[in-house]
């Protein structure tokens, strides 16, 4: 249907010379076969500024400073609704709002979900009676209020735009279990599990867009963020938009582009003993879509993973069986479906090796360069605490569907009866990387009032008259061939060099490859091998670019990619020599007779900074780590094809010569290298080699 549509994959190859910074081949998908709906006509979503026709259409913003609803207080009921303004300024606030979603024993609940463990954890079935969800199911996302917001509802509005000027901030919604997070009576929070409140501490402040941010974390100490600021153990819990229409046509540029600003300090491998790059607390982003193309009914399908392109997932949760064993466990949310990856019947999307966030930006950076493990750039908070990162997301999978995203946040069972870090006490009340997730500043763009859904192209396939499949083939017989093909082979030095110094790039190319067999409709492949060892698989790239340290063999096989019958099998190769710079190129060879001995190596290609060789003598023992006892047996030996030296002189018994070759250097005063100590170190003799 036009709601779910088809896809189709496609893959991009792409060639060059030049580095290009991405992987080839690129595989995407496209929504396919679909038909803009007859008479259709898009509304784009007035904006901010409520007025149609401005610069700001088609763009859904939420910044959580605005009582939408009007009721004297900010919550949940203000996300995300549609602005307008009238002729006198008033602004009018309509549509569905966002609202939270509650974990649960079994998600049967209305905005609740149920979750699994991830596989390869001990689970509540296997004996681990701590890898459930905590049977409380806190519940941390609230509004984050400046220190000292009012609790009480305020409707004043001194300007008359139909906006109260400080509306309250009491994070009094009841949860959608049916717990009442607010106590009116005596300003407490019955909902916080532990004794934690919602209020702003003395130096928490957070929003990017002032005064106020969406925050999933809890605070038990109102005097010390640092301190009191925590996540709750065996969570799930997310944040929902209210239902988003995408643009279907006529797009213009930046359109189905979704962003967000964000601080996320959960905990990860920067503070417990797990191996780099997992977390034990994870947040992700997740899309669902209505698979009803009927605007007044809505049928939401699973959730999944909505994967961004800017300050990408900078983390991984822990790993399958976790680094500290089953005990351990860590959730996945249940209302994702079944396709793959769903080891336990559940489509996993925070598990291992998944994509999450656990350490992007900072809530006490004071410099944009405190980005965590994000790459930013970073934008200072207003208050001068706290670095916050954009995310970036493409929305084109979804062109002309209506969708839901949620901030889905899971938190792993960490020790005992404790419900949080702070309350499991021993030095965690202040550790660092509890204190949540900030959001702030969501803008999706190409936005509509209403939803315009494609409908499926339901035309025959029309027949092309005299149509024949175009012929294949190539012939892998043909004589004077490697099975059809001619493999060419040459290696350049990139920096334009004649021998390439250890490390230097070197590209391997087999362009000048020919098929002679034929390949029809397709075009030359090739296989890359190092050593024999195959470094770069088929492919249309016709090099493969290397830094050899030392002297290496490469080859290169070719083939048709519409017959693979036309595939080398002998292939070309060619030896690149590299001047390794410390004399361990130069393999010395020693012959003996009764009274001397023949000296003799390979000539090597030398680089412009040398010209010839240096031959060396010392005696052991004594042992001899100085190179002390060496002496100059022959300077300034000239290039052949064989260099050859001889020593007549007999060692006295009990002692032996030893010898060393190394390059000459073009410079006046320079020593000549002669391999390297086991060290790393380079040897020299200490002294000139003089004729």
């Amino acid at each position: 249907s036009g709601a779910n549509a088809a896809k189709v994959s496609l893959e991009l190859t792409a060639v060059a010379n030049e580095t290009l910074g991405v992987t080839s081949p690129l595989r995407f998908e496209l929504l396919a076969d679909l038909d803009i709906p007859p008479g259709a006509e898009q509304i784009p979503v007035a904006g901010a500024d409520g007025i149609a026709g401005t610069a700001d259409d088609g763009i859904l913003a939420e910044n959580f400073d605005i009582d939408k609803n009007d009721n004297g207080i900010l919550d949940i009921g203000d996300t995300f609704l549609n602005a307008s303004q009238d002729v006198g300024g008033v602004f009018t606030y309509t549509g569905t709002p966002g609202f939270y979603l509650q974990g649960s024993a079994t998600g049967a609940t209305l905005n609740t979900a149920a979750a699994v463990a991830c596989a390869g954890f001990d689970d509540f079935d296997a004996g681990n009676a701590a890898c459930i969800l905590d049977p409380d199911f806190p519940f941390d996302w609230h509004f984050h209020c400046p220190t000292g917001a009012s609790l009480a509802a305020n409707t004043t509005d001194a300007n008359g735009d139909g906006i109260s000027d400080t509306p309250g901030c009491p994070n009094s919604e009841i949860l959608p279990n049916g717990t009442a997070r607010f106590n009116p009576a005596d300003s407490s929070y019955p909902g916080c599990i532990g004794g934690c409140s919602y209020r702003t501490p003395a130096n928490g402040n957070k929003a990017l867009s002032t005064p106020n941010s969406l925050h999933m974390a809890a605070h038990f100490d109102l005097t010390d963020a640092a301190r009191g600021d925590t996540t709750h153990f065996r969570a799930l819990q997310a944040f929902v938009s209210a239902p988003i229409n995408l643009k279907l046509f006529d797009l213009s540029p930046g359109d189905l582009e979704f962003s967000f600003f964000h601080i996320i300090d959960l905990m990860d491998n920067n503070t417990v003993n797990l191996p780099d790059g997992l977390c034990a607390d994870c947040a992700d982003v997740q899309v669902q879509l209505d698979l009803n193309a009927d605007p007044l009914v809505d049928e939401w399908g699973t959730w999944d993973k909505l994967v961004p392109f800017q300050n990408v997932y900078d983390h991984q949760p822990d790993v399958v069986g976790g680094t500290f064993g089953g005990y351990y466990c860590l959730f996945t949310p249940a209302d994702t479906g079944s396709a793959p990856p769903a080891p336990r019947g559940v489509h996993e999307t925070i598990c291992s090796p998944l994509g999450v966030w656990s350490n992007c930006g900072s809530d006490i950076g004071t410099a944009v360069a405190a980005v965590g493990d994000c790459a930013g750039p970073g934008t200072l908070d207003p208050g001068g605490t706290g670095v916050w990162v954009q995310s970036k997301f493409n929305l084109a999978g979804f062109l002309g569907q209506r969708i839901r995203i949620r901030w889905i946040g899971m938190s792993w069972n960490f020790a005992g009866p404790a419900s949080s870090y702070f309350e499991y006490g021993a030095g965690w009340d202040g550790v660092g990387q509890d204190d949540g997730w900030w959001l702030d500043d969501i803008q999706v763009t190409g936005a509509l009032e209403g939803p315009v859904t494609p409908v499926p192209d339901t035309d025959p396939v029309p027949p092309v008259p005299g149509a024949t499949c175009p012929a294949t083939g190539c012939d892998e017989t043909l004589a004077a061939t490697d099975n059809g093909t001619l493999p060419a082979i040459t290696a350049t030095v990139l920096s334009g060099a004649a021998v390439p110094q250890a490390g230097e790039a070197v590209r391997i190319s087999g362009i000048s490859s020919t098929i002679p067999g034929g390949c029809v409709n397709g075009a030359p492949q090739f296989r890359f091998f190092k050593n024999g060892v195959m470094v770069q698989d088929w492919s249309s790239k016709t090099f493969y670019q290397d830094g050899p340290t030392s002297d290496a063999n490469y080859s290169v096989r070719v083939r048709c990619s519409t017959d693979f019958a036309c595939t080398s099998s002998t292939g070309a190769s060619i030896t690149v020599a590299v001047y390794s710079g410390d004399g361990q190129d130069i393999r010395l060879n020693a012959e003996h007779s009764t009274a001397s001995v023949s000296l003799n190596w390979s000539s090597r290609p030398q680089p412009p900074s040398m010209a010839g060789y240096d031959l060396f003598k010392g005696t052991l023992p004594p042992a001899d780590p100085g190179l002390g006892t060496l002496s100059a047996l022959q300077c300034n030996i000239s290039q052949a094809a064989l260099i050859t030296a001889t020593d007549s002189a007999v060692p006295a018994v009990g002692t032996a010569f030893y010898y060393l070759a190394g390059h000459r250097s073009v410079t006046a005063g320079a020593f000549s290298a002669l391999g390297r100590r086991s060290n790393g170190s380079v040897r020299t003799a200490g002294f000139v080699c003089t004729p």
